[in-house]
């Protein structure tokens, strides 16, 4: 009788725990990662300005961004609505979404084109969050929960500021009581790992 009544209380803790491991890894992977393409962004952007010919390299780079997503199965990549719509639908963002943005972000800045950071940091965050949620083996569920973690880590970590990365985190909601917790954590650790230095309120 005692068991049952604590069994509600005891499957919560053990689902606090799961998450609080889940958005550790989740934080950290995504955190590192959106620090460094933060960092390669502002290197690529810097690089540019002190070489403005590179504008006329810009059609060459527009190939190479296409090459990229060609070579990785990205070539029906909808940007960022793809990755909203797999929070409130079964489709699944691939592994090769994270490198393939990553890379053609960089290379459309370094030919002094216009390329969304914002946009890209979630894509990315939805792509670590779906693989790690597979990883750990997460019901479908708690897999939308790790993609809305992922995004919100790397959107912390890429504009260096706490706050943002929860809004990114609130773009959808699902009805587990771990979607807040579980953001916080990844959210902290995400402060933990981000580099010093990246600023792009310039």
């Amino acid at each position: 009788m005692k068991r049952e009544k604590y069994e509600p209380v005891l499957k919560n803790i053990s689902y606090f725990i799961k998450w609080a491991e889940g958005a550790i890894v989740i934080g950290i992977v995504s955190g590192c990662i959106g620090t460094a393409f933060g960092k390669c962004v502002l290197w690529v952007s810097a690089f540019f300005q002190s070489h403005p010919w590179m504008v006329f390299l810009l059609p060459l780079s527009g190939l190479l961004v296409l090459g990229v997503y060609h070579a990785l199965g990205e070539d029906n990549n909808r940007g960022t609505n793809m990755v909203i719509e797999s929070i409130y639908s079964n489709t699944e963002i691939s592994f090769a979404t994270a490198p393939a943005v990553f890379a053609g972000t960089l290379l459309t800045h370094l030919g002094g084109g216009s390329a969304g950071r914002e946009g890209a940091a979630l894509q990315m965050g939805g792509s670590i969050g779906t693989q790690i949620g597979k990883w750990l083996k997460f019901d479908e569920k708690d897999k939308k929960i790790a993609v809305m973690c992922g995004m919100s880590g790397v959107f912390a970590a890429l504009m260096s500021a706490l706050a943002t990365g929860c809004d990114g985190q609130r773009i959808a909601t699902v009805s587990r009581p771990a979607d807040t917790s579980s953001g916080i954590i990844s959210d902290f650790f995400i402060i933990i790992v981000r580099g010093p230095g990246i600023n792009f309120s310039a």
